[in-house]
């Protein structure tokens, strides 16, 4: 699944989700971690194409998606707070 992904790295501010998002890997050669977690607006700082375009994806309605060994989701608001 291809996200079509403006100058700015997404939507509009006004159609993204709230919420912090979080991009995991995992692979049986790589492991498995956290790659990037943030709020929507530093969504155009990741660089690996397809952690952005799942990022994108769930920035616009929250709902978790993964592609290969990437998974993108939104962080629950205690585990948020518990990060900071």
């Amino acid at each position: 699944m291809r996200v079509k992904i403006t100058r700015t790295g997404g939507p509009p501010a006004a159609d993204r989700f709230s919420g912090r998002i979080r991009v995991t890997y995992q692979s049986d050669v790589v492991g498995s971690g956290v790659f990037w977690e943030g709020d929507p607006i530093g969504i155009p700082g990741i660089r690996n194409l397809c952690a952005r375009d799942l990022a994108v994806a769930v920035s616009r309605d929250g709902v978790s998606r993964r592609d290969g060994m990437w998974r993108a989701e939104v962080v629950p608001d205690a585990e948020a707070k518990e990060a900071q």
